[in-house]
């Protein structure tokens, strides 16, 4: 997800009732970077999502096999998609992560882009250097 601070045009969701951070959850995120929130998504919710992305990975992967010339981001699936799709909205529209992002970015800000960025086991990391998270290729 991309969010542009400031930005005009472009498509800007309504935010349903607003959640807020806590102050403990706040401080980690300003201090930390980053914030862990267990289980802030539905399991059906997180299944549609999951089954979807899967479902784009393996047609990739499939595509790819048939014409390794389509393999144009060294074996990572990389796909965009519009920020009014349905099966990603809880993504981005979550009231929680709404307040993360004002803390983060400041008011006003909204959601311009969905992006995935999913490696195929081998050929993108993903690790943990010295508590903060990155991704090489």
């Amino acid at each position: 997800m991309r969010c542009a601070a400031g930005r005009t045009g472009g498509t800007v969701l309504p935010m349903a009732l607003r959640a807020r951070l806590t102050a403990r959850q706040r401080r980690s995120l300003l201090d930390q970077g980053y914030l862990v929130v267990s289980s802030l998504l539905d399991r059906a919710v997180l299944a549609r999502i999951t089954d979807r992305l899967q479902g784009l990975v393996r047609q990739t992967i499939a595509a790819w096999a048939e014409e390794p010339s389509l393999d144009t981001s060294e074996g990572c699936v990389m796909a965009s998609f519009d920020v009014a799709d349905l099966d990603f909205a809880p993504c981005h529209q979550h009231p929680l992560l709404a307040d993360a992002a004002t803390v983060v970015l400041g008011d006003p800000w909204s959601v311009r882009d969905l992006d995935l960025r999913a490696p195929i086991p081998g050929c993108g990391e993903h690790r943990r250097v010295l508590g903060k998270s990155a991704l090489w290729n």
